[in-house]
């Protein structure tokens, strides 16, 4: 899943590291913002206001983080 901010996209996936949504700036810089081991499926996302919401299963229960994204 993506998710687009004034200077950056958020991108979340699922890889040999569990979950993880990066930051991708214009430039091109990757920076990891969230992560987590035990996830078997890429969360959801919805950026706002310079925060990043990213919406997760974990052992069955949904939960929510929020990830504030330098300007």
């Amino acid at each position: 899943m993506a998710t687009a901010g004034p200077r950056a996209i958020a991108v979340s996936y699922v890889g040999a590291h569990g979950a993880e949504v990066v930051r991708v700036t214009r430039a091109g810089a990757f920076h990891r913002v969230w992560s987590e081991p035990a996830a078997h499926e890429a969360p959801a996302l919805a950026w706002s206001r310079d925060r990043l919401l990213v919406a997760h299963r974990r052992e069955g229960v949904v939960s929510t983080a929020v990830v504030k994204l330098p300007r």
